[in-house]
């Protein structure tokens, strides 16, 4: 990522850009988000845009109606992939070339202990391990926030 443009010498100076900013918000933190995209990547699919599209700002086809909606149904629709992870441990590659059907595996967590849940690849939350309707389930207990460290 380069953050000074002096440095990003995608295009020449005088080359014709579209920049596009959009605004984002997470959790009630908002930011922009600034897309630099040279005339050059644009010109191959330029005839199936919709320049009204392109000048117009949020309206679209339908008289002015906002994008933000549309967006956002797409956004909470959205798979996102929640692993919980029950414990950790460390064997030796020896153990683990003679495991068999049966054999335990000691975890390093005890009952119980909070378990992390991660949304995506991130820890996330916190939770307790439980059981609803027979099957296991585990149950939201906290939130584990960027400054801190899931222990």
């Amino acid at each position: 990522i380069e953050t000074n443009v002096q440095f990003a010498q995608i295009v020449s100076p005088s080359d014709t850009i579209a920049i596009i900013t959009l605004s984002l918000k997470i959790s009630g933190n908002e930011s922009l988000i600034n897309l630099c995209i040279p005339h050059s990547a644009l010109e191959p699919v330029a005839n199936v845009l919709n320049t009204r599209l392109l000048t117009g700002g949020q309206q679209d086809k339908t008289g002015g109606k906002s994008y933000q909606e549309p967006i956002l149904g797409k956004l909470q629709t959205t798979p996102v992939p929640l692993r919980a992870i029950l414990s950790e441990t460390t064997i030796t590659i020896d153990e683990l070339r003679s495991l068999q059907p049966g054999d335990v595996i000691q975890l390093d967590n005890q009952i119980g202990d909070p378990i992390q849940i991660n949304i995506g690849h991130l820890p996330r939350l916190i939770g307790q391990l439980g059981t609803k309707s027979k099957k296991y389930a585990i149950r939201v207990t906290g939130f584990v926030h960027e400054e801190e460290e899931y222990e």
